[in-house]
């Protein structure tokens, strides 16, 4: 059963390229200088930047940037694209460079290389690079954002060659830890600082593949959209690479893609061909599945849905065999001591929306409720032990889907949502990452299917509520909100299977 829980205290959002409320799309300047360098002469080239530069600049054009691409550049062309550049970021609103290539750290200070680069010496550098410094100074002057991108954190290719002019002169891994002077900057690293990013073995490097996929969502939260790049990469290197942000920015909803026009002050609604995509997506997600629930979740969004006589029937087929008694196995009644099989039991109750506690340790008394709850839910016996024939029950119901969450952190306000995601720890996982990382916004609520989320504020209170259909939910945060705040607003409001996903400007 989802839950509902009451927040006081301060609102603050993040996110990635401002939109301002009430305001065309692209009616603000928005600048950009995107640079890849592949060849270079005295360092190992590199397959990807080329292609990696080639493919942001274009995603940028079509959210309507102003774009300056350069390819394979030496010192001399790089700092005339960023004199350039210079110019343009003076009236701009937004300004954005991306760099593909090498980069390097020496003594805490970054650097970003061009092709022609030698490096004999560590004092080389001034002459013959570019500092992460210069660049900061350059999309200074931007009113509203400035966004700096580096897919630079490579091992330094001249590391073993380059001559140090000081013997306590450090020459790091990767890039160092940066931390912007000026407020609402970003920069954004393919890997985290004293870590290096793998080129990846496609057309473009694992962080640039997920950057196009993710921030050319039409408004999607830049949270939710650097939270999914992270956990994209992580996937796609087996955890050895991990994208990283530094900087923060004001309270203004901000998406890279802009969010289609709507009439509706709830925010945008799907439209019919959207709607029809979405009910084919769902239903491609739960059709060879075996818990009942799923095609209850169908059946509500998508009474008369293309697939709707189909489910019912599942649906029938699926509640006549939950009624049939299980076939019984020797070792049905076993109790299971293996903390392995106990935390498997505890994940796979978790999955199916029941709360059991600590996933790890020792098992509590929630878990043990939990599994009477699954117990009554499936015409067992209550026991609440774990047992092999309770684990193979479980196995044999499967897992809910779509999973959507909304996180929270009183003590610093902030928050986080995701929705579309395959498991419950999936969505509370990106939710925490669009809040800050795995560990920020203790508090959540997580819904399934097709339920929605709602997050409700006013100045003196918190609601934070889940239902079965996204009217009720705004209807219930609203009304638990406004028990002791009469000036209460939506905030948040997103559906788990994406038919809503709505955030308020501050």
């Amino acid at each position: 059963m989802s839950r509902q829980r009451f927040f006081p205290t301060k609102l603050i959002a993040t996110i990635l390229l401002l939109i301002a409320s009430g305001f065309p799309a692209f009616a603000q300047q928005r600048v950009a200088l995107v640079i890849g360098n592949s060849g270079y002469k005295e360092a190992p080239p590199l397959p990807n930047p080329v292609n990696d530069a080639t493919a942001v600049a274009a995603l940028l054009e079509s959210a309507g940037f102003q774009v300056v691409l350069r390819r394979d550049v030496s010192i001399n062309d790089m700092r005339r694209a960023l004199r350039e550049f210079s110019d343009a970021t003076r009236n701009a609103d937004v300004a954005v460079v991306y760099f593909g290539g090498h980069g390097i750290e020496i003594d805490g200070e970054n650097y970003l290389l061009p092709i022609d680069a030698v490096l004999e010496r560590d004092i080389d550098v001034d002459d013959e690079t570019v500092s992460l410094d210069r660049i900061l100074r350059v999309v200074e002057p931007a009113k509203r954002l400035r966004l700096v991108i580096l897919d630079a954190c490579r091992e330094n290719p001249f590391s073993r060659t380059m001559k140090r002019t000081m013997a306590k002169r450090s020459i790091g891994r990767g890039l160092a830890k940066v931390e912007p002077t000026t407020s609402d900057t970003l920069i954004a690293f393919a890997a985290k600082a004293g870590s290096t990013a793998s080129d990846g073995d496609g057309r473009n490097s694992p962080f640039v593949t997920a950057l196009l996929k993710h921030l050319a969502e039409p408004g999607l939260d830049l949270r939710i959209a650097f939270g999914r790049v992270r956990d994209d990469v992580m996937l796609k290197t087996d955890n050895e690479q991990e994208p990283f942000v530094y900087g923060s920015l004001g309270g203004s909803i901000i998406s890279l893609m802009p969010a289609k026009a709507d009439d509706s002050a709830m925010g945008p609604r799907p439209e019919p061909s959207q709607q029809a995509n979405l009910e084919i997506t769902f239903w491609n997600t739960i059709k060879d599945d075996k818990n009942p629930r799923l095609f209850e979740a169908y059946l509500k969004r998508y009474p008369n849905g293309a697939f709707a006589d189909i489910a019912r029937i599942t649906l029938e087929g699926l509640k006549t065999a939950a009624l049939t008694p299980p076939v019984a196995r020797n070792d049905d009644s076993t109790l299971i001591s293996d903390p392995g099989l106990v935390g498997e039991v505890r994940d796979r109750l978790y999955e199916l929306n029941f709360d059991p506690g600590p996933l790890e340790g020792p098992a509590t008394d929630a878990a043990r409720q939990a599994i009477r709850e699954f117990e009554q839910q499936s015409n067992l016996r209550q026991t609440g032990t774990a047992t092999m024939g309770l684990l193979r029950r479980l196995r044999e119901t499967g897992g809910l889907k779509p999973w959507g969450a909304i996180v929270y952190d009183k003590a610093k306000g902030k928050w986080g949502m995701a929705w579309g995601e395959e498991t419950r720890k999936a969505a509370v996982a990106r939710a925490r990452a669009s809040c800050g990382d795995a560990s920020a916004c203790p508090i959540e609520i997580s819904f399934f299917g097709t339920e929605c989320g709602v997050f409700a504020h006013s100045g003196s209170n918190w609601a934070i509520t889940a239902r079965d259909d996204i009217g009720k939910a705004k209807e219930a945060a609203l009304t638990d909100c406004r028990k002791r705040g009469k000036s209460c607003e939506i905030i948040v409001s997103v559906c788990a299977d994406g038919a809503e996903r709505f955030t308020a400007a501050k």
